[in-house]
């Protein structure tokens, strides 16, 4: 038993990692899903789940994780220690795991930051900034167009009262 759930990373490295050390750092992953390393390095996986390794030369520069399906209620636990093994290898980033089963639409998308802690503190700074500034331009848009409809007659005039 457990929920419908979807992760999504992007990750960036820092200089000289081995694929090696990538396969190391998925271990938490690969022992929950059953996955094996040849399956990874030779296609990505398939269906369902989709892990994307891409060198530059001899070293990795980016991997692209994404899951879906259904999970245990502990796999949480075990993209909290995805990131710890991922941490001294990255730049900062950011994992979601979205619960699609929950009626709390608040708490359905966990966050999990990895990479060096004082250089995480900062990217959640500018990944907070940049959600502010999402939603006030959201807000501006919806104004803008409020008054556009306003001033173009979109609205239905109230029926005068009977005197």
């Amino acid at each position: 038993m457990g929920y419908d759930h979807s992760l999504n990373a992007e990750i960036d490295f820092k200089s000289a990692v081995s694929v090696d050390d990538v396969l190391s750092s998925l271990h938490p992953l690969m022992d929950y899903f059953g996955w094996r390393k040849e399956e990874i390095l030779e296609n990505g996986l398939d269906g369902e789940n989709s892990v994307v390794i891409t060198e530059n030369g001899h070293a990795v520069q980016h991997l692209s994780i994404y899951t879906c399906g259904e999970v245990g209620y502990s796999f949480p636990n075990v993209v909290q220690a995805l990131a710890e093994k991922l941490a001294p290898l990255t730049k900062p980033g950011l994992i979601e795991l979205r619960d699609h089963d929950t009626g709390d639409l608040e708490n359905a998308v966990h966050k999990i930051w990895y990479g060096n802690p004082d250089e995480v503190m900062q990217a959640q700074r500018i990944h907070a900034w940049h959600e502010a500034c999402g939603l006030l331009r959201a807000v501006g848009v919806a104004e803008e167009t409020i008054a556009l409809m306003a001033i173009q007659g979109g609205f239905a005039q109230p029926a005068a009262a009977d005197a």
